[in-house]
């Protein structure tokens, strides 16, 4: 047998999309105080979804005029990433928006899924070690046999892949990548921003 015969093929792709928000610096202290005044209105009453110990919000973040900018950037990176999965005759549209708050030390989100076709998140205030992203690898299984065996994980066989997160970062993925945040390592506040796109078919 003729080892430079074989040929690997790697069938599937799972892409992640990261961007610096440019105009962060100039834009943290405002988009801090209108969440400030959002949670002073809503009374730090959180809604239950992924979080634990945390604080999550109504899914109405975009309709806040002051974050205008943010999410028009959001959606013309969508847009960006549309191109890319193929999908051509819609443009983005934001489905639902809401803010994270993980205060202290107990704080984590569980691994979910969003609705839409993509969902994302930026990262307003992150101070060190307050919570990596986690990325579950749909193709890997935890009962394969291979897993006892392995000796360095790749990126074929890794089962969670983390990703640590910086003020102004934007990051964007499909909606059906199961994912999830580690818990917060001490008591500053980590305050980031999830959201979900739909498309909205465009008639020309």
């Amino acid at each position: 047998m003729n080892i430079e015969n074989i040929t690997t093929l790697e069938l599937y792709s799972t892409v992640i999309w990261k961007s610096k928000y440019p105009q962060f610096e100039e834009n943290k202290e405002l988009f801090l105080s209108e969440m400030g005044s959002y949670l002073d209105k809503t009374s730090f009453k959180s809604k239950l979804k992924s979080n634990i110990n945390g604080y999550q919000s109504e899914t109405d973040i975009h309709h806040l005029e002051k974050l205008n900018p943010l999410f028009d950037y959001i959606c013309k990176m969508s847009m960006y990433s549309f191109h890319g999965l193929g999908i051509v005759d819609y443009h983005p549209a934001i489905s639902g928006s809401w803010l994270n708050v993980n205060h202290n030390r107990g704080c984590i989100n569980l691994q979910h899924c969003h609705g839409g076709v993509l969902s994302g998140v930026f990262y307003l205030k992150v101070p060190e070690n307050s919570g990596k992203l986690v990325f579950a690898n749909q193709g890997a299984n935890e009962l394969w046999e291979g897993n006892d065996y392995i000796k360095d994980y790749n990126k074929l066989t890794t089962q969670l892949s983390f990703i640590e997160p910086f003020e102004g970062d934007l990051i964007l993925f499909p909606s059906y990548l199961p994912h999830s945040v580690l818990p917060n390592e001490h008591d500053d506040e980590r305050i980031s921003i999830s959201f979900n796109v739909s498309a909205m078919y465009v008639d020309e």
